[in-house]
This record gives C-alpha cells, sequence and structure tokens, in this order.
C-alpha cells in the first residue's frame, strides 16, 4: 500500500491542475497504480468534462466499469472507471 501523498505525487502529471483530489487508497498492483480518489466536481456536466481534460493531458482512454444508482444528497453522481491498455 502507498502513501496517499505518494500517490498523488507519482499521479499529479497526469492530473488535470485545476482541481483538488482526495485519495482514500493507492496501491502498486504489480500492473500500475490502483487508486480510490475523489476529485471536486459537483456535476456530470463538470465529472465529464474533467474526463476529456484527464484523457487529453494523460494521452489515455477510460471507460465506465461500474455505476451505482442515485440514492441521495450526498452523493449524486459516482462511477468507477478502468484504464483501457492498448
Amino acid at each position: 500500500m502507498l502513501s496517499k501523498s505518494c500517490c498523488i505525487e507519482i499521479l499529479q502529471a497526469e492530473l488535470p491542475y485545476d482541481h483538488q483530489y482526495m485519495v482514500d487508497s493507492c496501491s502498486d498492483s504489480g500492473q500500475g497504480l490502483e487508486a480510490v480518489m475523489h476529485v471536486d466536481v459537483k456535476t456530470v456536466e463538470q465529472t465529464e468534462n474533467w474526463l476529456k481534460q484527464y484523457e487529453s493531458v494523460s494521452k489515455v482512454t477510460l471507460r465506465v466499469a461500474k455505476t451505482w444508482p442515485d440514492v441521495g444528497m450526498k452523493v449524486l453522481f459516482k462511477v468507477r472507471y478502468m484504464l483501457l491498455a492498448v
């Protein structure tokens, strides 16, 4: 398990710079870095914009791996993305 601060340092070059990030967990899976993190977006549109920025900066494509239903006031949009290896 990598420390949260170490994870942000590793990912910093790949993440869009105009957002704040909170890391829940981070580990080296042997095939790459696996991180669970939160981004300071509030709407689906902001999320889509962040995703486009991330894909542009990192030169990778993310696909939806799992979604969750809208269950209340706190979490309005929750999705798990996976990196497509080419």
